[in-house]
Formats: C-alpha cells, sequence, structure tokens
C-alpha cells in the first residue's frame, strides 16, 4: 500500500519551523518537507471463521517511511513492525 499527502499535511506532521528548532537547543535543525509518497507498506491478513456468528481476524505488517517524511529530523524509527488481532461476531 502506498501513502500519498499533500505539502500541508507533510509539513504538519514531520516540518519543523525556525522558532522550534531554536527551542530546540540544537536538537533539531528548521526542515520544510514537500508533499508526495510519505510511506509504503507491506502486509498480510488472516480471517478464520470459528463458527457461524463469531470470527477471528489478525494483520501482521511493515511500514516503511519515504520521501521527504524519512528524512525529517522528528523521526527515530524509519520502519515499523505492527500487528492485531481481533474477534468478530455477525449478527
Amino acid at each position: 500500500m502506498l501513502s500519498f499527502v499533500d505539502s500541508d499535511a507533510m509539513e504538519t506532521n514531520f516540518g519543523v519551523k525556525s522558532h522550534e528548532a531554536v527551542a530546540s537547543r540544537g536538537q533539531l535543525h528548521r526542515y520544510d518537507p514537500s508533499g508526495g509518497l510519505k510511506s509504503y507498506t507491506v502486509y498480510g491478513a488472516y480471517n478464520h471463521q470459528l463458527s457461524r456468528s463469531w470470527g477471528l481476524n489478525a494483520a501482521l505488517g511493515l511500514k516503511n517511511l519515504a520521501g521527504s517524511a524519512r528524512n525529517s529530523p522528528l523521526v527515530e524509527r524509519k520502519t515499523s513492525l505492527y500487528g492485531s488481532v481481533g474477534i468478530g461476531y455477525s449478527f
């Protein structure tokens, strides 16, 4: 899955303004990201019907930041692993 965002969304989530860089006391530098590809994700999902009404769902994925998001000084991890498990009931 690919995730694209505009420059406003990229600035909100990954940008660093001048006053923020100054307030960080040298920890951060000013950063103006551009819009475009934010991340790409590879994942797998599994669904198992336990009975007529109950079902089990599971997912496991790997998400990688890309482009301007990946280069942001705010980013500590460029790749993240995620997972979920759920149970559902249908009427």
